[in-house]
Formats: C-alpha cells, structure tokens, sequence
C-alpha cells in the first residue's frame, strides 16, 4: 500500500509558508460589505476574508420538497434520518438508522420503495456505516455487520457486492467516493506502540472491488481536548465524553481526494489537494461566548452521567471553555464548495417545544438552551460566498447548485427529510 500523499509534512509546509500581503479582491458580488484577499506569493496560497455578514445578506432556506411525518405510514415515518441525498429524477433516498432502511422517494415525496433489506444475502444489509453515490448514478452501502459494499443502480436494483478489509467500525457517515469513481472508507489507521490506542484515522482508497489502493491520513493540526471520563466501580464499564466547546480536529474529503482540514479553536482552513499548492482559508471572527446558563446545564448534565456510572465521580479536569470554538464540523458538497458550520449563540427553547420529564427518580437533566445552525461557504479556491441560515432546527447534509438537503424536526422532534431552494442563490 502506498504511503498517503497528504502528510503531516505537507500541512507544516502549509503553516509555515503562509504570508501576508498579495493581490486582493473582493469576495461576493460587489455590493457586499466583506473583503477577500489572497496572497499567492508562497508556497501556500493565503485566501483570508474579512467584514461582517449582516442578516440582510445571509441566505435562506426554501422548502421545496418534505418528507416524513408524526403519525403517517412506516415509509414516511422516520426513527433518525442518518443518511439524506438527492436523487437525479428531483427525489430523495433516505437511510432511517433506527429502522436501519434505506427508502426512495420521487420528487412528489412518494415513497418507491426500499433499497436492499435487513440480512445478510444478497442485496441484504443490517446497520449502515455509509452511503456514497458514484458519477455514474449507483449507490454504495457499506453493510457495518457484513463488511460489505453493496452496489445499487440508481433506481435501487442490487448489482453486486464485495467484502471489505475493516470489521468492527460502527459509524453512521463514514464512506464516501470522489470524480473518478474510488470510494473512501473511514477506518482507525495507527495503534500507539506503547498504550495500544488509536493515533490516527483517515480514509481507506479503494477502487471498485473493493481492494485498497492508498490511505488519505487526517491531519492533527493540535492536541485533542481534554476528555472527561468514568469508570464503575468493578471496572467493567468506561465512559469518555470530550470537554464541550473546546474545539477538536476536523477533516472532510474533496471530490479530487483531496482534504479540508482544520482544528475549530480558530477561524483556519487547510485545502491540501492530492497535487499542486496547498491553501490556508481564513475567516474574520468574533469569539462567541458560552453563557452562564448554558455552562451550569452542561455541566450538570455531564456530570449526572457520570455518576450513573460512578457514583464517586466529580469534576477534577479543566473547567468548560468561557468562549465556543469557531467552528464545529466542515463538509464539502458536490460541488467541491466548503461548508462551515459555525458555533453560535444558545436560545432558549420554546417551552412548548421542551421535552416532557421523564417520571421516575433522578430525572435526567434538560438544557433549557440550544444553539442554532448556521453555515459559512466557501468556494474550493477558498472565496468566501455568504452565510446560509437553515430554518427552525434544520441542518444541511448535502448541497449543490441551488439546492441543498437536510433534516428537520418540528416542535415534537419529528424528523423530516427536506429538500431546499437556496435563497437568494449563492454566488459561483
């Protein structure tokens, strides 16, 4: 297996190479109140935006197609939308991870039918670690109990299946594929030597059999946070839960195969494509800080579940961050733009929208805030393109062109797969 091109080298070149000054331009369209500059005198292409986004000039989302439903049929009823895509003919394809089925939908919202069925046959799959779907218009399944990739045509006829390398992983979007066709797994690479835990992760590179060509390692751009963690008193059961709102390594894979990464302290991205220059994106900001009442109820929420599982358990580690990461999560649509999305403020939540207590002793402890979502995008080139807001608690999984996919759950925590117009588009 060849070593992976995208190295912890490459990424301290990045780092040190990047500089000041350089040709700027303006990002948006002319008329927007933020500056891009970029500066490709280096090695590493700088592209760093500046200015603020006034709500006037976020984008919004347009419901244009909603599936799902409170007390509807089992094939509009979803458990938990895992997995969401669009379809060529203007349709959905929806994994329910509860249900652990994967239903098409046309573009009225009709369901179709279901792709594949719970077993191990043919065809067959239980949980789901991934769907992809390739340039031609199959889908790719990546049975988690099976170590399988099952191959679908697009409208859901099983072609074929091959075995995969990697048992045990069990995660709920960890295959994907690039522009030429070759699939990505999510695995755990690297054991310490010495304490035998996991050091590094990253993507397996197979092609269409299945046999791995290469690996695509995520870079550690800074330590990860401190952990809290609980052990019962036999030793027979562990909990690790990582400190809330202090930031974390994230990567996302490019149609090339290339990645985005970044560690979401700081407003940085890194582009390291599989050749050619790598880029360092970065975005004015203001930290966002964590509220009191939000840091009480985090704290004890946490520290319920702790003692649940040891009772003796208390808080000796570093207290909860005073301000939020820039940041959260990235992805990175079909159209190769970069999707941020961004910590934020916490609301209150609705009282007709908080769960019910839940009878019994020692109820568990709700938060009474919640943080809405709220993206940034970003061309690959690294061009700030604007600021979309979801609505209510939706978030996006998918995007391209004017389009975007997600979930949505309404005041019951029902959830709905939705399709979206991007209002007004963003810019190409």
């Amino acid at each position: 297996m060849r070593s992976a091109r995208l190295t912890m080298v490459t990424l301290a070149m990045a780092v040190a190479l990047a500089s000041c000054g350089g040709d700027g331009r303006a990002g948006g369209s002319g008329a927007t109140p933020w500056i891009t500059t970029v500066d490709s005198t280096g090695d590493t292409v700088r592209v760093r935006t500046t200015g603020p986004v006034p709500d006037s000039l976020v984008h919004r989302l347009v419901s244009e197609l909603r599936v799902g439903a409170e007390d509807g049929t089992p094939e509009e009823t979803f458990g938990s939308v895992e997995l969401l895509f669009g379809t060529r003919a203007g349709g959905l394809l929806v994994y329910d991870g509860q249900a652990q089925e994967a239903r098409l939908f046309d573009s009225t919202g009709a369901f179709v039918r279901r792709i594949g069925a719970k077993g191990g046959g043919p065809g067959e799959h239980g949980n789901l670690n991934g769907i992809s779907q390739l340039p031609d218009g199959d889908w790719v399944f990546w049975d988690a109990p099976g170590a399988r990739l099952n191959r679908y045509a697009h409208d859901g006829e099983f072609r074929s299946s091959v075995r995969l390398p990697i048992t045990g992983w069990f995660l709920s979007d960890g295959l994907r594929s690039d522009a030429e066709g070759r699939l990505y797994a999510w695995s755990l690479l690297e054991r310490d030597s010495v304490t035998g835990e996991f050091v590094k992760a990253g993507y397996l590179q197979m092609d269409s059999t299945g046999a791995v060509r290469d690996t695509v390692v995520f870079p550690t751009l800074a330590p990860e946070p401190p952990q809290l963690k609980a052990q019962s008193p036999d030793g027979g059961s562990s909990m690790v839960w990582g400190l809330p709102w202090a930031g974390g390594n994230e990567s996302a894979l490019t149609p090339e195969g290339g990645l985005i990464a970044g560690f979401g302290l700081e407003y940085v991205l890194y582009s390291l494509p599989p050749t050619g220059r790598p880029l360092r994106i970065e975005r004015e900001h203001a930290a966002v800080p964590v509220s009191d009442v939000e840091r009480s109820e985090m704290r004890a929420q946490l520290t319920q579940r702790m003692k649940r599982l040891d009772p003796s358990w208390t808080w000796t580690g570093p207290d909860i961050p005073a301000t939020k990461p820039a940041y959260r999560d990235v992805r990175v649509d079909m159209d190769g733009r970069i999707w941020v999305r961004l910590y934020t403020p916490g609301e209150p939540i609705p009282p007709d929208e908080m769960p019910a207590a839940r009878p019994g002793p020692n109820p568990p402890i709700q938060r009474t805030t919640r943080e809405p979502n709220l993206y940034d995008v970003f061309a690959a080139d690294g061009r700030y393109l604007g600021r979309v807001r979801p609505p209510g608690k939706a978030s996006v999984l998918q995007a391209a062109g004017n389009t975007a996919w997600g979930v949505d759950q309404d005041a019951s925590d029902v959830s709905y797969a939705v399709r979206w117009r991007i209002d007004p588009a963003l810019p190409r």
